[in-house]
């Protein structure tokens, strides 16, 4: 009967033939099970060697394909030489790889219009003229000066893989920025707390050739309790609204609220100066870098494109000259000192003198 187990003659079978058939059918369920599972091991096994193999090849070929710009390299003193590990050979070969099949302009985009709309996407506020204060805002100098550096990062810098990544992280950042700060005056004179109207008390500035000092000096005079000097992560992370940084001769409770407030920002942009630094070895030899220095304002002055970092980190001559070219540069100024006003506003310890 189903169920049950019989012999021939319908009676059932002895209980010891019993437990002898399900010790055997046992038996067998576990012989099949560990073959399947060494089949299995071996399959993984074979898998693994493969796909070892087959990186080990990719290695290869594309360090070949990135050896001319390393053999150029080696013939260039020391100190001239790009910072070129095999990682970074690698990608590079990788974009050469993309290149050859037309698909780096689309993997990796330096597009102005595609740069907009991604930041536009990530700001995600409907303004009145565009979806986009970006788009919202007039200033045809700033949209000419975007424009022209991208076109400038697509035809004539010859970028490498990473430098496309580095530059298009650089550029969305910058969007970014710009888009919050721009939102974040807005909201101030919607609130009737517009920080355009406070002045900024006999600031002092630095101006000198690279080189030469003023790096050291500026954060010499930032030390006195009566000065403050922007630091890196207040220009990197200036939304939301950084807290006043105590002054040196303030009370151990100040500084201790101020760190609790402001460690994580803080370390979020050092890990990103840890990542600039790897990839440019030996910076600090030539200016030190830290998230809490105080830093130059030619950071603050890329949100409005009108800044020689960006000039200066990637081949883009014929830019930094048009750059250069400007009759004056009165609307980067008039940023710099509303983004100094916007900052300042609510600090405790002041008024205090900025140094820039």
């Amino acid at each position: 009967s189903i169920g049950t187990n019989s012999n021939m003659s319908g009676t059932m079978a002895p209980p010891r033939a019993m437990a002898w058939a399900r010790g055997r059918a046992t038996h067998g369920h576990f012989l099949l099970l560990r073959r399947i599972a060494m089949s299995v091991v071996d399959g993984r096994r074979i898998a693994v060697i493969g796909t070892l193999a087959a990186w080990v090849i990719a290695i290869a070929v594309v360090v070949v394909l990135d050896d001319a710009p390393s053999q150029h390299a080696s013939r260039l003193p020391e100190y001239l030489r790009p910072f070129r590990p095999v990682g970074i050979r690698v990608i590079n070969a990788i974009g050469t790889l993309l290149s050859a099949v037309g698909l780096l302009d689309r993997a990796i985009s330096l597009d102005p219009d595609h740069l907009m709309a991604a930041a536009c996407s990530k700001l995600g506020r409907t303004y009145p003229k565009s979806n986009c204060v970006l788009r919202d805002a007039e200033d045809e100098q700033w949209h000419e000066s975007f424009h022209r550096l991208t076109q400038a990062l697509q035809h004539q810098a010859n970028l490498t893989c990473l430098g496309r990544v580095v530059a298009q992280g650089q550029i969305m950042g910058i969007l970014e920025t710009r888009g919050r700060l721009l939102e974040e005056f807005a909201k101030d004179e919607e609130n009737g707390r517009d920080s355009s109207a406070a002045d900024l008390i006999d600031p002092v500035f630095i101006v000198g050739l690279p080189r030469t000092g003023t790096t050291l000096l500026a954060r010499l005079l930032a030390l006195d309790p009566a000065n403050r000097a922007p630091t890196l992560w207040e220009y990197m992370s200036p939304v939301p609204k950084p807290p006043c940084p105590p002054p040196l001769n303030a009370s151990k409770a100040d500084f201790e609220a101020y760190d609790l407030k402001t460690k994580v920002r803080i370390g979020e942009e050092q890990w990103k100066v840890e990542q600039y630094k790897s990839l440019a070895p030996g910076v600090d030899a030539m200016h030190p870098v830290e998230a809490t220095n105080p830093e130059e304002c030619i950071i603050i002055m890329n949100y409005i494109m009108d800044s020689e970092q960006v000039a200066v980190t990637y081949p883009i001559h014929e830019y930094m000259q048009w750059l250069l070219g400007f009759d004056h540069h009165v609307k980067a100024l008039e940023w710099n000192r509303r983004v100094l006003q916007y900052l300042q506003q609510d600090d405790p310890y002041g008024p205090r003198r900025w140094v820039v």
